[in-house]
């Protein structure tokens, strides 16, 4: 099961990518320690969005920082 963080399409695109970076980067100290070894806010799980399309921001962060 997924949890999703929506957004309404019209959040700058900036502000989309900043968040998206902050979950990523600094998603050890989001994570907490009794979850540790869990799927987590691991890449695979921040991206399968079950068919919902990522924001711009959001996709364009997931690029520059996993290609």
């Amino acid at each position: 099961m997924s949890n999703l963080l929506v957004c309404r399409p019209g959040l700058p695109r900036g502000v989309a990518e900043a968040l998206t970076r902050l979950l990523v980067l600094r998603a050890t100290a989001l994570v907490p320690d009794n979850a540790v070894g869990i799927q987590f806010l691991d890449v695979g799980s921040l991206i399968g969005t079950g068919g919902i399309d990522l924001h711009p921001g959001a996709a364009e962060a997931y690029r520059a920082m996993h290609g």
